[in-house]
């Protein structure tokens, strides 16, 4: 009942075991209630489904002899498998605060780790 007098507010619901509504609810100026129902079913699906994908892409990386990563258009990781960690001797938090490319890079010269005659 607070949630519902205080003011706006979305609740999604599920509804016979398949389908959701989402519920938003509106306090108008004269102390009424506006309240819309909306079908989001389709909505949740795409959720799960992506909830999947994203698990099984997880497990896919994970499982991989090689180290893997993803980066932005910054050249920022965005995503990484542990192998990589391996390879490249960091931890993950190590990689989580350097997470610019150019920064493992250099620490990788600073290691002479890209081979001889490589140098920054």
């Amino acid at each position: 009942m607070e949630l519902h007098r205080s003011g706006t507010r979305n609740l999604d619901e599920e509804v016979d075991g398949d389908r959701w509504v989402r519920i938003t609810e509106y306090r108008s100026p004269d102390g009424g209630t506006i309240s819309f129902r909306s079908d989001i079913t389709e909505l949740k699906q795409q959720e799960c489904q992506l909830e999947e994908q994203t698990r099984t892409l997880e497990r896919t990386l994970e499982s991989m002899d090689q180290g893997i990563a993803m980066v932005d258009a910054d050249l920022n990781f965005t995503l990484h498998n542990r192998r990589l960690e391996d390879l490249l001797e960091f931890s993950e938090a190590a990689l989580s605060r350097s997470s610019a490319v150019e920064d493992i890079v250099r620490y990788s010269l600073e290691m002479g780790e890209l081979g001889p005659g490589v140098s920054g």
